[in-house]
């Protein structure tokens, strides 16, 4: 699991899954899977707990080392 916070008024939910784990990514024949169970998570969290309405889009992708990088040079975003 990876947790990518760049900020704290994020809009954006990314739930990214290992290239070699197909069983816990989302298909047109199974939505009730791990990748998207967590992504639900997520979001709920952020609406409800930490009151962050401004979450926008929720998406799940497979890893890609290093496609996110965090614009303040202080925080580097661990994928």
């Amino acid at each position: 699991m990876h947790h990518i916070i760049i900020n704290s008024n994020f809009n954006i939910i990314l739930e990214a899954k290992k290239p070699n784990n197909r069983a816990d990514m989302l298909s047109k024949e199974n939505i009730n899977v791990k990748a998207f169970q967590e992504l639900v998570l997520y979001y709920l969290r952020e609406r409800i707990t930490h009151k962050n309405l401004e979450v926008k889009y929720c998406s799940i992708i497979l890893e890609l080392q290093g496609l996110i990088k965090s614009t303040d040079e202080n925080r580097p975003v661990d994928l």
